[in-house]
């Protein structure tokens, strides 16, 4: 009796406050809706701006020195979504599924927003000027994202292993995500670019360097093949760039679909950040 009274102690002490399942999904007719939960906490800006950051931790015991960590950028317009039904436009129920599937996969998830002091949201990184005549590091996001992400590695958000950083983002969050080569170079393993391409290219609007940085990460990208927001193109001469310097990428194309998350992008995501 006193073994099974210590093992059901153990068990019950083995698993820290940020175990519980973080995801649910519900049924209701023909619609599925997923849901997964999370915690805040507020980061204020070099400007001052308080930024609320949304985040969640795997299930379970975390590894020696840490959980990897994905950051995942909002796109525009739309927030990063925790809970969306299977009807949400924009593929949103999709971005669920990957914060779903990460977490399943022993990944934390931290979802730094934009600058919701502006009318429109948007991540500052291809916003007019940026990198020709207004420096990046003298943008709102350069000084909040740097609090972020060390924040991340001295564990604000929970034992991270700081050496395993990744980004995803769709949309203006894959500008982002790219933007974490440029601007935050050994920072991160791997890049996950949905509907997005080149850092400062906006839309059809896309001039990519001749050079990209040499440390670049691995790039996997995700993208609709009928994409009239971002032009696929602009994507795969961002892909071909790297290809050119030998960078590792991955190219993800959803047949007929447009400006939004990809089905496979879940599975896709999860195998790419743990190839790398």
């Amino acid at each position: 009796m006193r073994h099974i009274l210590l093992a059901a102690l153990l068990a019950a002490t083995a698993l820290p406050a940020w175990a519980d399942p973080a995801c649910s999904e519900t049924v209701i007719g023909n619609s599925r809706t997923l849901s997964c939960a999370y915690k805040n906490m507020t980061v204020v800006s070099n400007y001052g701006i308080p930024r609320v950051v949304q985040y969640q931790l795997p299930a379970g015991t975390p590894p020696p020195g840490g959980w990897p960590a994905v950051l995942m950028y909002q796109p525009s317009v739309f927030p990063t979504f925790w809970t969306a039904p299977d009807y949400t436009p924009a593929g949103a129920y999709h971005q669920v599924r990957t914060i779903e599937a990460l977490l399943d996969a022993g990944y934390a998830v931290i979802a730094p927003p934009t600058n919701y002091a502006r009318l429109y949201q948007f991540w500052d990184t291809n916003a007019p000027g940026v990198d020709s005549w207004v420096p990046y590091t003298s943008t709102d996001d350069y000084g909040f994202l740097t609090k972020v992400i060390n924040g991340v590695v001295a564990q604000q958000y929970g034992p991270i292993n700081g050496a395993r950083l990744y980004a995803t983002g769709m949309s203006s969050g894959g500008y982002n995500t790219s933007r974490m080569a440029v601007s935050f170079a050994g920072r991160f393993r791997a890049l996950a670019v949905q509907s997005g391409s080149y850092a400062t290219c906006l839309g059809p609007m896309c001039n990519i360097p001749a050079v990209l940085p040499w440390d670049h990460p691995p790039t996997l990208f995700l993208h609709g093949s009928s994409d009239y927001t971002v032009p696929v193109n602009t994507m795969q001469a961002y892909r071909a760039r790297l290809q050119a310097q030998g960078v590792d990428t991955r190219q993800v194309l959803g047949p007929g679909l447009g400006h939004e998350y990809l089905p496979e992008a879940p599975e896709e995501i999860v195998d790419w950040f743990n190839a790398h």
